[in-house]
């Protein structure tokens, strides 16, 4: 890849991709995740645009309309509407026809349906699972269809922050356990 100012523009705004991106899976909140995940996507449109990674702007466009519209319905406590669930999962697969440059297309946009459900249930601990995969097929996009070094780390990194938020969230439901049992009189 020739470091064009393009290019260079792209790796930075993957940095603040990155960024965002591995501060989603720290939040205790859904609607944290959401405001965090339409600032990565935000990044991320832009590094594509500048990459010419047409399906990945597209899947990314999406995500950014769907974290928005999840993020309404999180204000009001709610969980968007199973047609929001449905319309989301055929504008990916309607994006990755009309985008659709090689095999690798489709990498981005099982990514997106899998980050749909995850994002579209309220629960934060459930989010971090789906990442896994969705970083899975993202990671092979971005080695194989747009070699972006700064997308390439921002998966590795996810799946280090998921990791981490599981390991948190273990270590503090044990200790709250061990609190509860000192408590408990015997």
């Amino acid at each position: 890849m020739e470091l064009t100012p393009l290019y260079i523009i792209s790796q930075v705004a993957g940095l603040f991709g990155i960024l965002f991106s591995v501060l989603i899976y720290q939040q205790r909140t859904h609607k944290a995740m959401l405001i965090l995940k339409m600032l990565s996507d935000i990044m991320w449109l832009v590094q594509y645009l500048l990459l010419g990674g047409y399906t990945g702007v597209a899947v990314t466009c999406i995500a950014l309309c769907r974290s928005t519209v999840f993020y309404f319905y999180e204000k009001k406590v709610r969980t968007a509407p199973k047609p929001w669930l449905i319309a989301f999962i055929l504008a990916a697969i309607v994006s990755a026809v009309f985008t659709w440059k090689n095999f690798l297309s489709i990498f981005p946009t099982v990514g997106s349906i899998i980050a749909v459900i995850s994002f579209w249930q309220r629960k934060p601990k459930n989010t971090v699972y789906f990442s896994y995969a969705v970083s899975a097929f993202m990671l092979v996009y971005h080695v194989f269809a747009t070699h972006s070094i700064s997308a390439t780390v921002n998966e590795i990194l996810s799946v280090t922050s998921s990791t981490a938020a599981l390991i948190r969230s273990k270590i503090e439901k044990n200790k709250e356990q061990k609190e509860t049992e000192n408590v408990l009189p015997q």
